[in-house]
């Protein structure tokens, strides 16, 4: 009798020990799973997450070395000279790749991908070249900050939904720049200090 009620015991105590043991897993499990959510869910829409994205895909696809990134489009709901909120429209980024196919031989793409708020996107690739801008390297002031020096800064806006995020070739090396505006009237952020000029950094001496 008294071996019947160890054996008894120890299965009790053996039976709280798996019990423990499942408990333990399954909180692993869920604190994996959790995790794993939060790690894919996509980042709210703005300017530089699809850029970023963008990015991502391009050096993916190419290979990291081969690849540079040169505009970043904004489209906007309201005109920017309007009393409204900003809202965006668009995005649009312009990317390259040089992919080498040998040793003296080099395969050009152009990757333009267009993004809505909504989360669609819509990308073109053609084998092209270019030529229109030098290369964005490095860390710049949001979207949302140079919006937010134009519409502080003491001068006229702009009657355009539009900006650019380049870095325009010309005689003078300038930062990047947030171009608002449009053939007709432009006003230039600069990307890395946020001065705002109503005219183009890289020509200063035209009006």
């Amino acid at each position: 009798m008294l071996l019947y009620l160890d054996i008894y015991f120890v299965y009790l105590i053996l039976k709280s020990i798996m019990k423990f043991l499942i408990f333990i897993l399954a909180v692993f499990a869920l604190v994996a799973v959790t995790s794993c959510y939060h790690h894919k869910k996509s980042d709210p829409f703005s300017v530089e997450s699809v850029t970023k994205a963008d990015a991502k895909y391009v050096n993916d696809t190419y290979g990291e070395n081969n690849c540079k990134w040169y505009e970043t489009q904004i489209g906007l709901k309201n005109y920017l000279d309007g009393d409204y909120p900003m809202e965006i429209e668009f995005v649009e980024t312009v990317f390259q790749a040089v992919v080498p196919t040998d040793s003296t031989s080099y395969d050009t793409y152009v990757v333009r991908t267009a993004h809505q708020p909504d989360g669609s996107e819509e990308r073109v690739i053609s084998h092209d070249f270019w030529i229109e801008d030098a290369e964005l390297v490095g860390l710049f002031l949001s979207f949302e900050t140079a919006y937010n020096k134009l519409m502080e800064a003491n001068c006229p806006k702009p009657h355009s939904r539009y900006c650019v995020l380049r870095k325009e070739l010309g005689p003078i090396s300038t930062n990047a720049q947030y171009i608002f505006g449009n053939s007709e009237q432009q006003v230039y952020v600069d990307a890395v200090t946020g001065n705002v000029s109503l005219h183009n950094p890289v020509y200063p001496n035209e009006d």
